[in-house]
């Protein structure tokens, strides 16, 4: 399960908040999020789930091997 937040869909997001959420509000929890994500690109985030669900991403063109995300694993 993931959330993918992007500058583009960011406002729709915030929309979506059953509580009126201020951009200060907003953050601080970005904040707390930065000091526990890690910063990984999408091979090591395909080589992850790979190892996790024993399945090959079928939609693997979507992003270059490079890109960088950042990723918290609960």
């Amino acid at each position: 399960m993931s959330l993918y937040l992007t500058e583009d869909n960011l406002p729709v997001f915030m929309r979506s908040m059953r509580q009126p959420t201020t951009h200060d509000q907003l953050r601080g929890l970005f904040c707390d999020f930065s000091k526990t994500v890690w910063r990984v690109n999408a091979e090591a985030l395909d080589n992850l789930e790979l190892a996790w669900t024993g399945k090959d991403r079928e939609n693997d063109y979507l992003y270059s091997p490079t890109k960088v995300f950042l990723v918290m694993v609960t």
